[in-house]
């Protein structure tokens, strides 16, 4: 039987966790460019044609977590 020290182990379980947590950054490509052709903004409207605008008068409320129907209630036509 192989015999292993304390000391070895926890050399050898500090090495395995820096490994897997360094693991992901090399696999992960680094340019969010990629990502963003998979990212679909609405499931009805053409990705080539959203544009982001902040003004809090679009929405009745804030609600960060809501589904698109949900969305499209909250939204204040005369302003949109």
């Amino acid at each position: 039987m192989i015999r292993i020290s304390r000391r070895q182990f926890i050399e050898k379980a500090m090495i395995t966790g820096a490994t897997l947590t360094a693991f992901p950054t090399i696999l992960v490509p680094k340019a969010r460019a990629l990502w963003a052709r998979k990212t679909v903004v609405h499931p009805h409207i053409n990705n080539l044609r959203v544009v982001g605008i902040t003004d809090t008068r679009m929405a009745r409320a804030n609600e960060p977590v809501s589904s698109w129907a949900r969305q499209d209630q909250l939204v204040v036509p005369e302003v949109v």
